[in-house]
């Protein structure tokens, strides 16, 4: 990635050569390779090849935008879009887990909305990218139900009532 050689040298024989056998980081790299001489029964001249193979290492995993890595996840009560990118080798795919799934699904694109009026709950997303590599998984808990108030031993038609009474509140989507 820097333009540096590597490694070089002449190399002599047939079959396979490892011309680079160390860990390599991530960037762009070129092999170039160049051979020349003359070949037996070829009285004069020479044969000269050229070969170049432009390469990439990407060990760097896809990121998500309008989710969180959090295990208690984004909080939402309104349409929310999830994105994933890969500034290296790009989005293969994006997958989603819904609140009622148990398995995730493939997204086409590289993003998915998710519109009010949908399924109330917890959603996952995690994407991969064209070298394989997976993304964190991203969490978003969906939330457009409000929730509803309870009143429970009052007796409101008397203006005498000793007995008190409760209050509370269920929110279906929710704990609490």
């Amino acid at each position: 990635s820097t333009g540096a050689v590597i490694k070089s040298g002449n190399l002599s024989g047939t079959g396979k050569k490892t011309l680079i056998s160390q860990s390599l980081s991530n960037g762009d790299y070129t092999i170039k390779y160049v051979a020349s001489g003359r070949p037996s029964g070829i009285i004069s001249g020479s044969i000269t090849d050229n070969f170049t193979f432009d390469f990439y290492i990407d060990t760097v995993s896809p990121t998500i935008s309008g989710a969180s890595t959090s295990a208690t996840g984004k909080y939402t009560n309104t349409t929310f879009t999830v994105s994933a990118s890969d500034s290296k080798s790009g989005v293969k795919c994006l997958y989603m887990k819904g609140p009622n799934s148990s398995s995730y699904t493939q997204i086409s694109g590289t993003s998915k909305t998710i519109y009010k009026g949908s399924a109330n709950g917890r959603y996952a997303f995690y994407a991969k990218d064209n070298c394989n590599n997976n993304s964190a998984i991203y969490y978003v808990n969906f939330d457009d139900t409000a929730p509803e108030l309870y009143v429970s031993g009052a007796n409101f038609g008397s203006t005498t009532g000793t007995g008190g009474f409760t209050v509370s509140v269920k929110d279906m989507n929710t704990a609490t």
